[in-house]
């Protein structure tokens, strides 16, 4: 596991943290898919329904920094929305826990539905009509759907919101593993998630 990090926590009222973490996340995406960064996020407050108002950020201390110092992150605290703590060492009693993308939530989605659906369409190279389907041509979050759905933000991409489901996972983890997809959430290598220190 990594041994430094910084935290980065979302300032205002609490009805807005969702949409300034999901900035935040689309921003960290961006960074971490653009200049390859291997860094893990963390989420201290997560619980069923919210992603909380902290992200910790894990990785070395020139990546770390590398991402703290990018201007589409600082311009987020120069607007007042965030606020990014210095870098500090991980405590020695943290634990390990992994944070991953749930894709079976996603699956259950209308917008996850529909956007299946419109590539089948392209793939095929036939229309809605000639495969029988009758669906809507907007392509958005359903945020008042009934299913039950852990934890996301939106990753905001191409005009389109895309909701990110973060779930955790305590056993089948790894703390020699420190790989990491660009979304900053563990990577399954052998059966075997990347954790991050949790503490």
């Amino acid at each position: 596991m990594f041994s430094d990090y910084f935290e980065i926590q979302s300032i205002g009222l609490p009805e807005d943290t969702h949409f300034i973490l999901s900035k935040l996340f689309t921003r960290i995406h961006g960074v971490l898919k653009s200049e390859s960064l291997n860094i893990g996020l963390g989420f201290p407050e997560l619980s069923p329904r919210s992603p909380g108002s902290i992200v910790r950020c894990f990785g070395t201390l020139q990546e770390l920094d590398q991402l703290r110092c990018n201007s589409g992150i600082t311009h987020l605290e120069g607007r007042g929305m965030i606020s990014i703590r210095p870098i500090m060492a991980v405590p020695s009693n943290a634990t390990a826990i992994a944070y991953r993308r749930d894709r079976n939530a996603e699956k259950h989605l209308a917008g996850f539905r529909q956007r299946q659906m419109r590539r089948r369409i392209r793939r095929a190279d036939c229309t809605q009509k000639q495969l029988g389907m009758d669906f809507k041509s907007e392509d958005r979050l359903q945020d008042n759907e009934e299913t039950k759905r852990p934890p996301y933000l939106l990753l905001e991409r191409d005009g389109r919101r895309l909701p990110i489901h973060i779930s955790t996972v305590n056993l089948q983890i790894d703390t020699d593993i420190c790989q990491f997809s660009s979304y900053g959430l563990a990577r399954k290598v052998e059966s075997k998630y990347s954790a991050v220190p949790m503490f």
